[in-house]
């Protein structure tokens, strides 16, 4: 299976870049079309490279710089990092999951807790609300976003809040 470090069931961060990954170039530029009726005033990336690879098509288009915000980076997949084996990869969905189920307590083995994830990402998403625009665009990872809209519909999100669009591919 092409693409970044963590797709194919393989835990990982993704510290790199995914230059060579063919859908990890030409998604992004499909970005502007998809998102051109939104009105986005602001993007939001991490500090991981491939946010800001995805977001720079769109970011160009808007006519503007992408807010690198920390808290936006990928759940760390602490000691179960670029394994592929069975117990590592279901040891990391099953705490993620866990952590969306509201076990919040439990940590990565070597990586962060699911209280340490909530605090980080819910803090960036309070720094995203507290610029005041009305549509603004984050760009974060697959494992980061799923978590954390998981637990935040289980606690009731407003799903006209979000609006997440299928690139295809």
């Amino acid at each position: 299976m092409e693409g970044p470090p963590g797709i194919g069931h393989r835990p990982s961060v993704g510290w790199g870049a995914c230059d060579s990954c063919s859908s990890g170039t030409a998604r992004p530029l499909r970005l502007p079309d998809a998102l051109a009726d939104r009105g986005i005033e602001r993007l939001f990336v991490s500090t991981l490279v491939r946010t800001q690879q995805t977001a720079a098509p769109l970011a160009a288009a808007l006519g503007t710089e992408p807010v690198v915000l920390p808290g936006l980076r990928e759940i760390e997949a602490g000691d179960t990092q670029g394994k592929r084996d069975r117990v590592s990869v279901q040891l990391y969905i099953s705490t993620v999951h866990g952590w969306s189920a509201g076990d919040r307590a439990s940590r990565m083995p070597g990586g962060e807790s699911g209280e340490e994830f909530f605090a980080r990402y819910e803090g960036a998403i309070r720094q995203v609300e507290a610029t005041g625009v009305a549509v603004a665009a984050v760009v974060s990872h697959g494992a980061a976003i799923r978590t954390w809209a998981s637990a935040r519909r289980a606690r009731g999100l407003d799903r006209r809040r979000v609006a997440p669009r299928r690139l295809g591919g």
